[in-house]
């Protein structure tokens, strides 16, 4: 009879799997949406990229995700684990690789990190990634707002209150 370890990490693989192909078909749809619309003008505004700029950009979204795993670090210190910053932001990183599932679902793989490596229970980890995702959405829509008040759009009051509709189904 198989023990309960075996049973999971029959699961572990049968999950890998999904997710690999998940995130291969994700990337197959994107590349044949690129090919089908206009790939010169893609390419046209890739090449208007001021490169002085390039820097700053990586910069910036470094901070960000920097600033995400403090937030991160202290969702967990809030619910009473501690995890060391370093790898903190390790696992808060792999996370983000499989960011590109639908709704961002593949962010829950930190919970498998976490309870292997700290042995975080999934019910404490799995809340705080939701969160994580709520406050995501929530600046998300903040953007939205600051943009419509500056440049009134079609697009951006639609998107606006589909995120509003989202946040408020979400507390």
């Amino acid at each position: 009879m198989k023990t309960d370890f075996e049973k999971n990490m029959k699961i572990l693989q049968l999950v890998k799997k999904k997710l690999l192909w998940i995130s291969l078909s994700v990337i197959i749809f994107y590349v044949i949406f690129i090919l089908i619309s206009d790939v010169e003008k893609i390419s046209e505004h890739f090449l208007q990229i001021k490169i002085e700029f390039l820097f700053l950009i990586f910069l910036l979204v470094f901070t960000s995700h920097v600033v995400k795993s403090f937030r991160q670090k202290e969702l967990f210190s809030n619910l009473g684990e501690k995890i060391p910053s370093k790898q903190n932001f390790v696992i808060y990183m792999s996370g983000l690789s499989l960011l590109n599932t639908p709704g961002g679902l593949g962010t829950f793989i930190k919970s498998i990190y976490l309870k292997k490596q700290f042995q975080v229970p999934t019910d404490k980890s799995i809340p705080v990634i939701f969160m994580e995702r709520y406050h995501d959405l929530l600046a998300g829509t903040s953007i939205i707002l600051v943009i419509v008040l500056m440049y009134f759009s079609s697009v951006s009051i639609s998107l606006l209150i589909i995120s509003s509709i989202i946040l408020v189904g979400y507390m």
